[in-house]
């Protein structure tokens, strides 16, 4: 039941591993300074009241694997720093006020499994590099204005909510 706003200092403490702060109450917004820490390999804010965007800073976070920020009313654009993170194999944005396109520079996430967009505000087409993408066992896109066509590998994933998009499948 933590409430207030995540403090800035938190980004000072470089040898964080993981940051799970979910099902709290905070707000304000997330502190850029939390693209500092190096060794971050997990990070969770879901289901509390934060504000503004997503940090861009969050693109030098090397080391990470795990971000959720699921569940808020984060607004502005998904970064497209957030594809520099080549370690980053699970990204929760769902349940948020994010608009704007998916960046292309998701695609490039080689690692990445999971990617949950799922009820935002995001337009446009799915970045046709997400379809070139092996290991993306999981897409949810539901609840945007999404079109186009969608990378045929992307409609054999196991877990995801694409076929209920409408869209065709690329040629």
């Amino acid at each position: 039941m933590l409430t207030g706003e995540i403090p800035d200092m938190l980004g000072n403490s470089v040898n964080t591993r993981e940051i799970n702060l979910a099902s709290n109450q905070l707000t304000g917004e997330i502190p850029p300074s939390l693209g500092s820490l190096a060794e971050l390999a997990s990070m969770v804010l879901d289901d509390n009241q934060l504000t503004g965007s997503i940090p861009a800073e969050f693109g030098r976070l090397d080391e990470v694997q795990l971000i959720s920020i699921r569940n808020n009313d984060l607004r502005g654009d998904i970064p497209a720093e957030l594809g520099s993170l080549s370690q980053l194999r699970y990204l929760d944005l769902h349940g948020n006020s994010l608009s704007g396109e998916i960046p292309a520079e998701l695609g490039g996430l080689s690692n990445l499994q999971l990617l949950f967009l799922s009820e935002n505000a995001l337009i446009g087409s799915v970045p046709s590099g997400l379809g070139d993408q092996s290991g993306l066992r999981g897409l949810w896109l539901g609840g945007n204005q999404i079109t186009g066509c969608l990378p045929p590998t992307l409609r054999d994933t196991d877990h995801s909510d694409v076929d209920s998009l409408g869209l065709e499948d690329c040629k």
